[in-house]
């Protein structure tokens, strides 16, 4: 008679293979090896505009690049460089200000605009222009219009809110307000800070530099509330 129930297994369960497992990245008993799937393009495909394709050359740099211009500075741009045209193109130089005729050195370029920066004033504008307060302003990024009266700031400004105004929204008002004013330094109550840490130096305080990543240390900022401009060096005093 045959025994009842399932039939004992002819190998010991240490003798027993272990079940197989598969991974993506090796070969499969089931399935071979992996292959990557190639996609054709039809012949008619055309590539993206704005993304460079695999095997394009580089862009050349633009001929401007590295030469001293003429410029003639009609404007401001909303970061406080100042705009104007060499042969029809746009040109941001940065410093400059409305009225000036300056010589710029390009530093970058593109067909659409080029950007500047300034070299020396053919016509300087005296009734505008003003020496910084700020030890710190040629390199620190935190501060952009303070070669330029506050007076003549607040103009630049209430017209670049009227630009604005009449290209996106075509409002022009019938009445303008005087202008909301405060006092030029010691006004500011909020700011973040940087700290990074230099190899030479050891950490650093301040705020970020003009174009750059790097930081650039304060010992005082004219822009921030007395009280708080005085709490820089010894929040630098803490970190070393």
């Amino acid at each position: 008679n045959a025994p009842k129930g399932p039939l004992p297994s002819l190998q010991s369960p240490a003798t027993q293979p272990a079940p197989l497992k598969w991974h993506p990245l090796q070969k499969s008993p089931d399935f071979g090896p992996i292959q990557r799937a190639v996609v054709k393009r039809p012949s008619n495909h055309r590539p993206r505009k704005g993304r460079p394709q695999r095997g394009s050359q580089p862009r050349a740099a633009h001929p401007l690049i590295g030469q001293v211009l003429p410029v003639e500075i009609t404007g401001l741009s909303h970061d406080g460089r100042g705009v104007g045209r060499h042969k029809g193109q746009v040109i941001f130089v940065e410093g400059a200000l409305e009225g000036e005729r300056v010589d710029a050195l390009v530093i970058e370029g593109n067909a659409k605009a080029l950007l500047a920066r300034l070299q020396s004033f053919p016509e300087e504008s005296e009734d505008q222009r003003v020496t910084p307060h700020c030890p710190h302003y040629q390199t620190c990024g935190g501060c952009n219009l303070q070669h330029q009266k506050h007076e003549a700031q607040l103009q630049a400004k209430q017209k670049r809110v009227l630009q604005q105004l009449s290209r996106w929204a075509d409002v022009v008002p019938s009445q303008l307000m005087s202008a909301i004013t405060s006092s030029a330094y010691g006004y500011r109550s909020r700011a973040r800070l940087v700290v990074e840490w230099q190899s030479k130096s050891g950490p650093i305080l301040g705020f970020r530099q003009r174009g750059h990543k790097t930081v650039v240390a304060l010992e005082q900022c004219p822009v921030l509330l007395p009280e708080f401009s005085e709490l820089l060096p010894q929040l630098q005093a803490l970190l070393t």
